[in-house]
């Protein structure tokens, strides 16, 4: 067996034992509803507070509703404890879910997510850097509809940056843990005046969030569309340097990471574009453009991107091989079957995409 396949085979066996063990500890338990999750932590004594936390880091792995373990523990604890225990375990739970997903369960989520919501997955996957992915998982964090522990799994598989992951939904969930653990430290008096105002405050918070996501969205939606071209590799990012010459000039464009690629473009096309320092763009790069090595080369290129061989689908003729970074942005190259063999490529191991700033469109 190929060392790529054991690695596959050790995650695979590694997430069905704790498919098992959880599995178990809810059989065992008899863990179905609110009630019985309550009369764990009451007959758990002193650990009822790290009982708590536990179920709420291991429980929503196997999509256990998180509203029901918040309403609980705001029926247990009160609302203040309540908040501060649901916060940590929150903070739990995206940790090892992202983790899990991005290490262990790759290709089972990005399998699920190309099926079963390949638009949304895409859109994910183009608006998780930066800036624009902090509010974008902050809004999704907000929104009602959003599930918690299927989007931890979507931006682990996708590559988010963990630190804007982590901040992002940590900002996010407190408005929600506040409104349902209020509802579960309120329900415990039966239907009363302070129920009602719970319920209340969740509806009320349940409508702002769905308007301002329907906002967020809409601008999204109505970008203004990318021009459709027989390119693989379209990446976004702004122009960081423009060195010019007497007929061409080179324009640096950073798209995040601390990776820069180098456009050797026309000083009439630089004019004709408006380029200046700061500017957005879309990098465009053919794969048949793009080679690939083992290692970076001493050669006339400017630009060589490490990463991992993420996917390569081959033909009767060519292949196409995909490079994926640590962040996650992807290179895809359009190499001979010939030379991807000669090269010895495989999934999961290093390489480097190379490709000259001659190859390197810009557009605005």
């Amino acid at each position: 067996m190929k060392l790529e396949q054991k690695i596959k085979a050790i995650k695979l066996v590694i997430v069905i034992i704790l498919v098992i063990i959880v599995s178990l500890v809810l059989k065992l338990y008899k863990i179905t509803s609110a009630n019985e999750i309550i009369d764990l932590i009451k007959t758990s004594g002193r650990v009822g507070i790290i009982v708590y936390i536990l179920l709420f880091t291991f429980l929503p792995v196997f999509f256990v509703p998180v509203t029901v373990l918040a309403i609980s523990a705001g029926a247990v604890f009160g609302l203040w404890q309540a908040c501060l225990y649901t916060f940590i375990g929150s903070f739990l739970n995206s940790t090892s879910t992202f983790f899990i997903s991005k290490h262990f369960a790759y290709d089972l989520v990005n399998d699920y997510a190309n099926s079963k919501h390949s638009v949304e997955y895409e859109k994910l996957k183009d608006n998780t850097k930066g800036k624009k992915g902090f509010i974008l998982i902050l809004v999704l964090r907000l929104l009602p509809i959003a599930p918690f522990t299927l989007l931890n799994y979507l931006c682990g598989a996708v590559g988010c940056d963990y630190k804007i992951f982590i901040t992002s939904t940590l900002l996010g969930i407190i408005p929600g843990i506040f409104c349902y653990t209020n509802i579960g430290a309120n329900a415990i008096h039966g239907f009363s005046p302070q129920l009602i105002i719970s319920v209340s405050i969740l509806l009320t918070f349940l409508i702002l969030t769905t308007v301002i996501a329907k906002k967020y969205y809409y601008k999204i939606n109505n970008e203004e569309e990318k021009v459709m071209i027989g390119a693989r590799n379209v990446i976004k990012g702004k122009v960081k340097e423009i060195k010019k010459g007497a007929v061409n000039g080179i324009v640096k464009v950073d798209v995040g990471e601390g990776i820069v690629i180098s456009s050797n473009c026309s000083m009439e096309s630089i004019e004709q574009l408006g380029l200046t320092e700061g500017k957005e763009v879309q990098v465009v790069i053919k794969a048949m453009g793009v080679m690939l090595a083992n290692e970076k080369l001493n050669i006339g290129a400017r630009n060589q991107v490490e990463g991992t061989v993420c996917e390569i689908k081959k033909g009767a003729i060519n292949c196409i091989v995909k490079i994926k970074t640590n962040g996650g942005l992807v290179v895809t190259a359009n190499l001979s079957l010939e030379s991807v063999e000669e090269l010895g490529i495989k999934e999961g191991q290093k390489a480097v995409a190379i490709f000259k700033a001659m190859n390197v469109l810009l557009m605005v």
